[in-house]
């Protein structure tokens, strides 16, 4: 899913970016979406944390001006509050 919405990103390079920022910090991404959940009571059952994900990163991409002015450290920083918020909501 997330590999079609790269699709939406015209330049190569932040396309190339957000990718490799997908693949390295999914796994954590996925992990902070499922700490939160438990903190509500909900379970994982059916891989809804990594919905959670796909929906940060869709928000992340509609801001992709300010988040290429990022480095690695605050795009992670930004794609956490991101899933935070994207799980409180």
């Amino acid at each position: 899913m997330f590999f079609l919405m790269l699709q939406m990103i015209e330049n190569e390079e932040e396309r190339s970016r957000m990718a490799a920022f997908y693949l390295q910090y999914h796994k954590l991404l996925k992990k902070k979406a499922r700490d939160i959940m438990q903190k509500f009571g909900l379970k994982d059952e059916t891989d809804l944390s990594g919905d959670f994900v796909h929906d940060a990163m869709a928000k992340i991409m509609q801001n992709m001006n300010t988040v290429m002015s990022f480095n690695d450290y605050q795009l992670l920083a930004y794609a956490s509050k991101t899933v935070q918020s994207c799980v409180i909501d």
